[in-house]
């Protein structure tokens, strides 16, 4: 049995040269990306002030509302760019048939 030793050796990483079409196509994943961590600190921000609400260290629970409406609606709108961009692909996926 013959062994091969080069395969055992770790690959070399090559670096791929990104061009402006490349960084122009990442656009639209950076905004989903910092839409869904803003949406996601919004929801933490909430259950933060949800935990101190039950532990009796809030004193406005207008803030607590004011935190859960906007981490509301922050996912409310996220699930609507998802819901959007999934029935594009869809369609899209549609053409080719």
């Amino acid at each position: 049995m013959e062994v091969d030793l080069f395969s055992l050796l770790p690959q070399p990483i090559v670096e791929q040269k990104v061009t402006k079409v490349q960084k122009k196509d990442n656009v639209l994943f950076d905004l989903v990306l910092k839409g869904l961590s803003a949406s996601n600190k919004q929801q933490k921000e909430a259950n933060i002030l949800a935990q101190k609400l039950v532990v009796g260290e809030l004193e406005n629970l207008h803030d607590l509302t004011i935190a859960a409406s906007k981490a509301e609606v922050s996912l409310q709108l996220i699930m609507t760019i998802r819901n959007s961009l999934i029935r594009a692909y869809q369609e899209i996926m549609g053409l080719g048939r």
